[in-house]
Parts: C-alpha cells; sequence; structure tokens
C-alpha cells in the first residue's frame, strides 16, 4: 500500500459492517479512533469470535498502523447499517459517516470490508471523501475445509 502524501488529505480507514453485526451485541456505533476500535473488537471478539467482521475490524487497525508509521494523517471508523432492509441500512450508515466526517475532517477514504455485501457502500462514499482503496478480508479456513471445497470443485 503506498499513496502519494498529501498534506491537506486525512484519511479514514472505514470498517462498514452493514447487517450491524456488532450493534446486535450491544455495541454502539459508529465507533472512532483507534483505541475505541480495538477495545469494541475485543467485547465483540469475545461474544462472536466467528464472526469476520471481527477480522475487518483488526485489518483495519493493522492498516491504521501501518499508515500512521509512514507518516500519513489518518484516523481509523467503524460505522454500522441495520439489518432490516438495505434502505434502512444504507440511511444508518449516512448518518454515521456524517457525525465520523464531523469528528475527524477525513478527506479520503480506505474501505475495509469482509464481503461484497457490505462494499454496496462504496456509491455512498463518494459523497464523503475520495475512496483511494477497498480491500476485503478473506478468512483463511482449515486446510479441511480447503480440500473438501477442491474437490467439489472438481465435480
Amino acid at each position: 500500500m503506498s499513496f502519494l502524501k498529501n498534506d491537506d488529505e486525512r484519511i479514514l480507514v472505514l470498517v462498514v459492517d452493514l447487517d450491524n453485526d456488532i450493534g446486535k451485541e450491544g455495541i454502539k456505533t459508529p465507533i472512532i479512533g483507534y483505541d475505541n476500535l480495538l477495545k469494541a473488537a475485543i467485547d465483540f471478539g469475545v461474544k462472536k469470535p466467528h464472526d469476520s467482521d471481527l477480522n475487518a475490524i483488526f485489518y483495519s487497525l493493522q492498516i491504521f498502523k501501518r499508515l500512521h508509521t509512514k507518516g500519513y494523517d489518518v484516523d481509523v471508523a467503524l460505522v454500522a447499517g441495520d439489518d432490516k432492509d438495505y434502505l434502512s441500512a444504507i440511511t444508518k450508515v449516512s448518518r454515521e459517516l456524517e457525525i465520523v466526517k464531523h469528528v475527524t475532517n477525513f478527506t479520503s477514504i480506505y474501505l475495509v470490508s469482509d464481503g461484497v455485501v457490505d462494499e454496496k457502500v462504496v456509491p455512498l462514499l463518494y459523497n464523503y471523501g475520495r475512496v483511494i482503496g477497498v480491500d476485503r478480508i478473506i478468512v483463511e479456513q482449515s486446510r479441511g475445509i480447503e480440500e473438501t471445497y477442491i474437490l467439489l470443485g472438481r465435480y
């Protein structure tokens, strides 16, 4: 990951939980800042260690640290939608992005997602800043599952 440094640029590493799995566990969103997101990740991980959103959260923290170490002006946040329907979800994400924009004053967005569904927000993100990257986290599976998948693929 290498971007040209721009003194006016403030990068937001953003995790989107469109179906609000994190909220279903009693964690309020938006979550803004490295320490707040790390605490939320631990709380969420204890409650739902198998959820792929957890991997996206930890990866966003890693991206934040890498950019911060390279001297970029960067922040990290998580916004969540709603599990009722897509319109409710995207509306809630939009409201939460307004809050994050107000607090962090980001100009660019680096999206971290755990799948195609969360990436549906990309067109919305252009209303808030320049999208400079999209990373989808793919959770590593056990060898037995991978071998079964390959075997099924042959037939």
